[in-house]
């Protein structure tokens, strides 16, 4: 039965890519209606697959018409999210993989952290893992030198319709990988913060063969992408970047940077 919900009630879109993912799909969908915040729509787009994905999400359609469903031909899931949102009405976005889940509280905690301060960009929780691996994945504390080397920030995080159409969505140039880390960046350069909760938000499969592990193995060529993207903020900050990381020697961030610091030149001779 949808709760559904007045006009004045801000919305969330959750937004559920899929490719193939029988096996998992219904997990995901499970955690979306088991959310405590009731006033969500969810939006799944099936990317072409050849399995029963369809089947499974028209049968959640029929359960509750919170959730829609989109088909589209095989082009990847930049291209599944940036179509889906277009299509999507709330005031703010979640993604959501078809092979992830979310904590029942997650939504509701994080859209009452954006309605109270319209600094706060992106909101995310803890990562609890599953599948290949178990236990808690921890995340470096957000700070804007620390994402410029390494993504701290979940997949799975809430942000505002607003700030991502003023930033342009996810990038196609980031089709192999990173587009969210790509987003983040692009909604926190011109200013504002990020929120994490205290509490596990997102809960995240770890599987043998998977799109990140994929595009770890692309992650020179996804970098320099990522650079060129944004090359004005990293040419601005880089200076400022190593006197940051400096100061952590012995982290996994400082290996990242002093790699970083290898190919300076590469950076700069950039267009």
């Amino acid at each position: 039965m949808n709760k559904g919900c007045d006009s004045t009630t801000p919305r969330v879109s959750i937004i559920v890519p899929c490719y193939n993912q029988e096996a998992c799909l219904a997990e995901a969908l499970e955690s979306v209606l088991a959310q405590n915040y009731p006033h969500w729509e969810c939006i799944v787009i099936n990317d072409g697959s050849t399995d029963s994905s369809e089947a499974i999400a028209l049968e959640y359609v029929r359960r509750d018409r919170r959730f829609r469903y989109i088909y589209q031909e095989n082009q990847g899931v930049v291209a599944s999210r940036n179509n889906a949102i277009a299509q999507s009405v709330g005031k703010y976005i979640l993604p959501l993989d078809g092979d992830d889940k979310i904590a029942p509280d997650y939504v509701g905690q994080a859209i009452a952290v954006l309605e109270r301060d319209d600094n706060v960009k992106i909101v995310y929780g803890r990562v609890e893992l599953f599948g290949e691996a178990s236990g808690e994945y921890i995340l470096q504390p957000y700070s804007l030198p620390t994402l410029l080397v390494t993504n701290c920030i979940t997949n799975s995080s809430l942000f505002r319709r607003s700030d991502f159409n003023a930033c342009g969505g996810y990038n196609p140039n980031m089709a192999g990988g990173w587009e969210d880390w790509d987003l983040w960046v692009s909604l926190l350069e011109h200013g504002g913060t990020v929120h994490r909760l205290t509490t596990i938000g997102n809960i995240y499969r770890i599987s043998k063969f998977s799109r990140t592990t994929d595009a770890a193995k692309k992650s020179y060529a996804l970098r320099e992408q990522l650079w060129k993207n944004h090359l004005p903020l990293y040419q601005q900050e880089f200076f400022r970047l190593w006197q940051f990381h400096q100061d952590i020697t012995g982290s996994r961030l400082f290996v990242l940077f002093r790699w970083m610091r290898q190919i300076k030149r590469k950076l700069f001779s950039l267009r």
